[in-house]
């Protein structure tokens, strides 16, 4: 008897993305990094931080990134970079690093 499996797909590609998160220079001790794609399709990666560094499996093209999480010194990430209109962005294309270099005050838009 053979089995066969028939119009089985895998889903999309997904790559794998790593990098670093810093707030004023200091490595987030834990938290979370969320890639959600701009076109508003239903494909949103995610993964921990821990001491500083993520790793997150996530489909090719325009992502808004949101951050949440804290320093050692109990540092928390501000409100703003947990929003979805963080304006944190990152391009998926391949295989890489994206790091991330938050600021605790962010400089208002004129």
């Amino acid at each position: 008897m053979s089995l066969f499996a028939l119009g089985c797909s895998r889903g999309p590609e997904t790559f794998a993305i790593s990098g670093q998160v810093t707030l004023d220079g200091k490595p987030l001790q834990s938290g979370c990094v969320i890639f959600s794609p701009v076109d508003g399709s239903d494909f949103v990666a995610s993964g921990d931080v821990i001491d500083g560094s993520y790793r997150l499996d996530c489909i090719a093209g325009e992502k808004l990134v949101q951050i949440a999480g804290y320093t050692a010194e109990k540092k928390a990430v501000p409100v703003a970079y947990v929003s979805e209109s963080s304006g944190l962005a990152a391009s998926v294309a391949e295989d890489g690093e994206i790091s991330f270099d938050l600021q605790s005050k962010r400089r208002r838009r004129r």
